[in-house]
């Protein structure tokens, strides 16, 4: 955990050196947060075979305790292949954990005769490939998944499945209140990563510091042409 006062604090300084520019408590707050989906992003981008970019971070990453966001494995029945993504909302508010939707799926097994089969991610355009090779097409020793808006297409189809998981769910989001410390929310990132998240904070912070510039400069612009 990080506190969002420490976060808040070492914002402020590596932002002074672009001119000390003020930034609301929430705004602080966004940057930090966006920050903080920016980097479980990078490194879970399930767009990757092996769903992970940044080898250095996800390990320390995943490898720390204080971590709290990975939801509890679970099992849930599969029918006809379709396992709907509200299932894994449910597990997660009946572990406790407030039902907050997640962003990656880091690993999904089948049982199948009483084993545990990891399920590997398939992407669309890799489908009808798949299907036709006799060495790739899913069977029950090697089965695929495909992701799509509202649940997940487990092949093969035919058959029912009792599914287990391990997912990252969205995180809090940091909150800093300079008026009501009360309502302060922690990172739920490990101290370790402290100066990363920061960084990108800033970063997202001096786009908007340039955003303001090109704006005003616009606005200017025009005022000067209409006298």
């Amino acid at each position: 955990m990080i506190l969002a006062t420490r976060l808040y604090d070492d914002f402020m300084l590596y932002l002074d050196k672009y001119g000390s520019p003020y930034f609301e408590d929430s705004e602080v707050s966004k940057f930090l947060t966006d920050a903080e989906i920016a980097l479980i992003k990078e490194i879970f981008d399930f767009r990757s075979k092996d769903k992970q970019t940044n080898f250095k971070w996800r390990g320390k990453f995943e490898n720390n305790s204080n971590i709290a966001i990975y939801l509890e494995p679970f099992t849930k029945l599969i029918t006809g292949g379709m396992a709907d993504k509200g299932r894994i909302t449910e597990a997660n508010v009946a572990a406790g954990n407030g039902g907050r939707d997640y962003m990656y799926i880091l690993n999904l097994f089948l049982i199948i005769n009483d084993k545990r089969v990891e399920c590997k991610w398939l992407r669309h355009g890799e489908l009808a490939e798949c299907l036709r090779n006799a060495f790739t097409r899913p069977d029950e020793c090697t089965p695929k998944y495909l992701i799509y808006a509202d649940f997940l297409r487990v092949l093969p189809e035919d058959r029912k499945y009792l599914w287990e998981g391990d997912f990252i769910e969205y995180p809090l989001g940091i909150n800093y209140d300079s008026v009501t410390p009360a309502n302060n929310i922690n990172s739920q990132f490990d101290e370790i990563m402290r100066t990363e998240l920061v960084m990108r904070a800033v970063e997202l912070a001096t786009v908007s510091i340039r955003e303001r510039e090109l704006n005003s400069f616009t606005t200017n612009e025009l005022d000067i042409k209409q006298v």
